[in-house]
């Protein structure tokens, strides 16, 4: 194997968050910084939301490497998206159901299929910002003001969703048992 590789660059550090969760992420020593080079993964824990990977970061600056999270770029991204979403369904709602729209309510079938669905909500991220423990799986006392903000699972033609089944020893993701599955989870968290 030649020396310095892509593997002799890589390894695999755990580090915890400004909420003392631990979290495990592969790393690559490039021009001298080490970078994440995959998705953060939770250690030893499960939350009903996480926060997606590419507002997360490793930093450096005392002995432990630290995780550090975007709060406030992860909020300002997500309510962009839904300020441009809620256009979208306004316009589309216009068009499909004339004077029958209104902006107050759930867009229909027919609006989810030319814009998609809408985009995660932010207050799960500022929920977790502020330390509710529940959305950050410190513990299993639901709270029902975020829980709310939560997607609903999807459901295949019968009416079923993943959670309603037991899937036993070959689901491999962390389970919110009782719970809805959480936004932006890792990609191998099942989502």
């Amino acid at each position: 194997m030649p020396k310095n590789s892509q593997q002799d660059r890589r390894s695999y550090v755990q580090a915890k968050d400004e909420h003392g969760r631990l979290w495990g992420v592969t790393v690559e020593a490039t021009r001298g910084k080490m970078l994440p080079v995959g998705p953060f993964e939770p250690l030893g824990w499960t939350a009903p939301w996480y926060p997606p990977s590419q507002y997360m970061d490793l930093s450096f600056e005392s002995f432990q490497p630290q995780v550090k999270i975007d709060y406030v770029r992860l909020i300002a991204d997500r309510r962009v998206a839904l300020r441009e979403y809620q256009q979208r369904a306004r316009r589309v709602g216009q068009k499909l159901h004339g004077q029958a729209f209104r902006a107050d309510q759930p867009p229909t079938h027919q609006m989810i299929e030319e814009i998609g669905e809408p985009p995660h909500a932010w207050q799960l991220a500022d929920a977790a910002r502020r330390g509710d423990r529940w959305v950050l799986g410190l513990t299993d006392q639901i709270n029902p003001k975020v829980a709310k903000y939560l997607p609903e699972p999807d459901r295949d033609e019968d009416g079923f969703s993943d959670d309603d089944l037991d899937l036993g020893d070959e689901e491999t993701a962390p389970r919110t048992q009782g719970r809805r599955r959480g936004a932006g989870q890792p990609a191998d968290a099942g989502v």
